[in-house]
């Protein structure tokens, strides 16, 4: 967890650490977790890691209750982006497209390695073809088709 994180804050520059940068705006801070800027505008979950590639941060991935309770206050405030099933989940940075059935981070690391490991009832479910993984809006994991469009969130 450690060297994910400091990857995703930082990158080398002359002999330390450069600050990070914050593009953008709506990214709110959360002392000792981290910078999350929520997507409204949803994406397949390719192109939203590509959105935050671009943002120089990453997909959530959600290593405690703590940080699922910050990102759901701030997810809270949009209650009704779609009329459908969408409306109660958003893409985060987990995957088993290295090898089918072992969900880990995209950055390679085990699931029970994160500190959040709570897949919904039967999860993962969908085999083969659901290669991407979804939180919903009661903190639980899921698999999904990396072709769903969800909303999503960034985080450095």
């Amino acid at each position: 967890m450690a060297a994910r994180r400091g990857a995703a804050r930082g990158a080398v520059s002359g002999h330390g650490l450069a600050p990070p940068q914050r593009p953008g705006q709506d990214i709110k801070q959360v002392p000792g977790l981290g910078y999350y800027k929520f997507h409204a505008n949803a994406q397949t979950w390719l192109a939203a890691r590509h959105t935050c590639t671009k943002e120089r941060a990453h997909l959530l991935i959600v290593n405690s209750d703590d940080e699922f309770a910050t990102v759901k206050s701030i997810w809270d405030n949009y209650p009704n982006l779609f009329q459908d099933w969408r409306n109660d989940y958003v893409h985060i940075g987990i995957t088993d497209l290295a090898e089918e059935g072992n969900f880990t981070t995209m950055f390679g690391e085990p699931m029970n390695m994160t500190g959040y490991a709570r897949w919904g009832n039967g999860e993962p479910s969908h085999g083969k073809a659901a290669n991407c993984g979804r939180l919903s809006r009661t903190g639980q994991l899921f698999d999904s088709y990396c072709t769903n469009v969800l909303a999503f969130f960034c985080e450095q």
